[in-house]
């Protein structure tokens, strides 16, 4: 029974990751941080060759 409860763990980690990733997509590349009246701005570009 315990491989049972692991299994069905792992699925709802995975979908909740799935869909931590897509409400926060077009956000993933930014990150703000804003301490008092200081706000901190990182940007992660990226370019896809083909």
């Amino acid at each position: 029974m315990p491989r049972k409860y692991l299994l069905h763990a792992l699925i709802v980690v995975c979908l909740t990751l799935l869909l931590s990733l897509w409400i926060i997509g077009d956000r993933l590349c930014e990150i703000r941080v804003t301490q008092g009246s200081n706000e901190y701005t990182a940007f992660l570009n990226y370019e896809f060759k083909s």
